[in-house]
């Protein structure tokens, strides 16, 4: 019986055996496809389609009078062919040819909408849709006044869809411009931006020749007091006063509060009533307070005492002592709790401040953390088996290196198409074969595992 050690000298063997198989094995393959180059069919490339971007466009502006222009632009990437498409209102469709970053000024011909859609195109198409409007030129009057309802120094702008189509400065606060008729959100400022007021979709045509009076003045036990009253706009849907208190003598930002005056005589600049605290939104940052209302009277933003608790941006001047009807529950100067009110439950409930409740059987409970997930420990795995598989796995690859070799045999066959007998070819395919014999050999080589060698153990006698 023949017995095989497994000692250092077999594994050499070993190994050049198994390089002496795939130099056979790769030069065979090539000899191959040497000798049937021009016997081949050509290896045929399809270049993939690129799919096509569109990275920005721009319709400016979005309202204009009718018979004016209209800049369209477009920026594409891999696109062969951009246009953009324009529906009149008329649903007659004008179809135009784009340049990347390069404006095309749209003139109008008919008053309404028009939907445009742009292209880009390179086999693949990609789209996106927008409109603009164009009206009939109106001439629109509106004036700003002060408490001694004298004209005061302005500026107003009117936008559409957030693009701006009429900016205006007047020191004597008369503004007459022409602008297309249409519907619009109307911003007007005063006192060097710190009193903003927004009427939004105000109809021009209907509300032409407007005043609004704008006013800010000092108010004992309050920091600022801006005032706003309404002659005879009508038609808008809402406003937003952005009110400003950057340079006031505020000592404590996180106390601040803003009260309204229902009842204010503008030209005497008194409160005929009282003044009362109202929600808004504190922004720390541009100094200001916005608050949405669909009426105008008097503001003043006061600082608070230390009584008066506070909380992020939202505040509530009194404290409650049961949740009647909310509020919060305070302990000194600090909220100490909420009172909560859910959907499902009739009555209002103590609960602690910043933190999620749901009702269940009309009473409120918070709601309960996801429960932690239980990441099970991987297993270890014996390193011999590791090897063992490991050498599976690269042994299962070498059993594939002939179809390996016949595919790379087809490419060296399309790739080479000159007569082998010119010297610089012959050469090619030697240097060729050399370093891909030499990359295979040593990647294989590289990642067979090298097994452990056990020491025998001599005995002492």
């Amino acid at each position: 019986m023949l017995e095989i050690r497994n000692n250092g000298k077999s594994k050499k063997l070993g190994k050049f055996l198994v390089s002496f198989l795939i130099f056979f094995l790769l030069a065979t393959a090539l000899a191959n496809a040497a000798t049937t180059v021009s016997t081949q069919t050509p290896v045929t490339f399809t270049i993939p389609v690129q799919t096509p971007y569109i990275l920005s466009y721009s319709v400016s502006p979005k309202v204009v009078i009718n018979s004016t222009d209209v800049e369209l632009l477009l920026d594409t990437y891999n696109a062969q062919k951009s246009w953009v498409a324009i529906t009149l209102p008329n649903s007659s469709v004008e179809n135009i040819t784009l340049t990347d970053n390069v404006a095309f000024n749209y003139t109008t011909s008919l008053a309404g909408r028009y939907n445009i859609t742009f292209y880009a195109n390179s086999g693949d198409s990609v789209e996106i849709s927008d409109y603009f409007i164009a009206g009939e030129g109106l001439l629109w009057n509106v004036s700003v006044y002060d408490t001694n309802l004298s004209g005061l120094s302005s500026e107003i702008q009117a936008s559409y869809d957030s693009s701006v189509i009429l900016t205006d400065t007047q020191t004597d606060g008369s503004y007459s411009n022409e602008i297309a008729s249409w519907t619009y959100d109307v911003l007007f400022k005063a006192y060097n931006d710190s009193l903003q007021v927004l009427l939004s979709n105000i109809n021009i045509s209907a509300d032409n020749g407007q005043s609004l009076g704008l006013d800010k003045t000092d108010l004992t036990g309050y920091l600022i007091v801006y005032a706003v009253e309404n002659s005879n706009f009508s038609s808008f849907s809402n406003i937003t006063l952005t009110l400003d208190y950057n340079g006031t003598s505020s000592t404590d930002e996180n106390n601040l509060g803003l009260y309204k005056c229902a009842d204010w005589n503008f030209t005497s600049r008194t409160c005929l009533g009282s003044f009362v605290e109202v929600s808004a939104t504190q922004s720390k940052v541009d100094k200001t307070f916005t608050i949405e209302t669909t009426t105008l009277s008097a503001y003043a933003i006061k600082q608070e005492t230390e009584d008066v608790v506070s909380t992020g941006g939202y505040r509530r001047a009194e404290c409650v002592d049961e949740c009647s009807f909310g509020g919060i529950i305070c302990l000194g100067s600090r909220m100490y709790q909420e009172c909560v009110r859910i959907d499902g439950c009739d009555r209002w409930q103590r609960k602690e401040i910043d933190s999620a409740y749901m009702c269940e059987n009309d009473e409120i409970i918070e709601i309960p953390a996801p429960a932690e997930e239980t990441i099970k420990p991987l297993e270890a795995i014996p390193v011999e088996e590791l090897e063992e598989q490991v050498e599976k796995e690269i042994l299962s690859e070498i059993e594939s290196i002939p179809t390996m070799l016949d595919t790379i045999a087809g490419y060296f066959s399309a790739a080479i198409k000159v007569d082998e007998t010119d010297e610089t070819v012959l050469y090619s395919k030697i240097i060729l074969i050399l370093i891909t014999l030499g990359m295979l050999v040593y990647v294989l080589f590289c990642l067979l595992p090298k097994k452990r060698r056990k020491k025998k153990k001599k005995r002492i006698k």
